[in-house]
């Protein structure tokens, strides 16, 4: 019986730190690579005061809301995502010090950032005309993949692709790269948002490693740096777009003659 309690307490000891404090779990069941940055809900978090529509033909999209539009992150969840599991992961899913509550409460503040309806100035879920989202959502998933994904290539591939729904039009582009130029302040402020958050629960979690683990953010770009550079690639298929719009106009012009 007292090899028993002294064995007890020999294990309780190996559970503890040296200030006393029960240690984390060196298996953790909360994963920042495979946590869901999408908060529940969906449309709830946009509002009919924050929508764009589009008629389907214009080269614009004007503030107001229809049947036709879903709710849509202007800073896309997965670049967000992809700096996140890039710079911050590495160091939180590292961890030995860290409990699962430390870092869903870190990871539910990032989150939140994300998907973020008010203020007004920090909005990133505007109502859309699905037409726009869909080729938003995809020239996003371009460009991450491919980076050197010439714009030209990207405006014929919406030409050729058979997943598409809905038939090919440069007006359509453009009224996307209309809607991101309307929402960019936004966009990048969000972005300053999670770069500065990624920052502070960096630091945070520095001083609860008791700077042991020396946790820092991984080398790479920023989020509004990313997001950045996704704007300006989008403003060059804005002007193929154009190009390929005045082209088609001049063709139908000539054979009017």
């Amino acid at each position: 019986m007292q090899f028993l309690k002294l064995y007890n307490f020999v294990a309780f000891l190996l559970t503890t730190t040296g200030h006393g404090v029960l240690a984390a779990p060196t298996n953790s069941a909360v994963s920042c690579a495979g946590f869901d940055f999408r908060e529940d809900g969906g449309r709830s978090l946009c509002s009919q005061e924050a929508a764009y529509k589009w008629d389907g033909e214009s080269t614009t999209v004007k503030q107001g809301h229809d049947t036709s539009s879903t709710c849509d992150h202007v800073l896309e969840i997965s670049v967000a995502v992809k700096v996140i599991r890039t710079r911050f992961c590495p160091g939180m899913d590292g961890s030995k010090t860290l409990t699962d509550q430390e870092k869903t409460s870190s990871l539910k503040k990032l989150r939140q950032i994300i998907n973020a309806g008010v203020p007004s100035q920090q909005r990133n879920t505007f109502f859309v005309t699905t037409a726009s989202e869909q080729v938003k959502g995809r020239a996003v998933q371009r460009w991450l993949k491919d980076r050197v994904f010439k714009a030209t290539m990207f405006v014929n591939s919406e030409k050729t692709s058979a997943n598409l729904k809905a038939s090919y039009s440069p007006q359509k582009l453009i009224a996307v790269g209309n809607y991101l130029s309307k929402t960019e302040a936004n966009s990048v402020k969000v972005g300053n948002l999670i770069d500065n958050a990624l920052a502070a629960e960096a630091a945070k979690i520095y001083v609860i490693e008791q700077k042991k683990g020396k946790f820092s953010l991984a080398a790479g770009k920023s989020t509004k740096d990313t997001w950045g550079a996704f704007l300006e690639w989008y403003k060059e298929v804005v002007m193929a777009a154009e190009a390929d719009m005045n082209s088609g106009a001049q063709v139908s012009n000539s054979g009017q003659k």
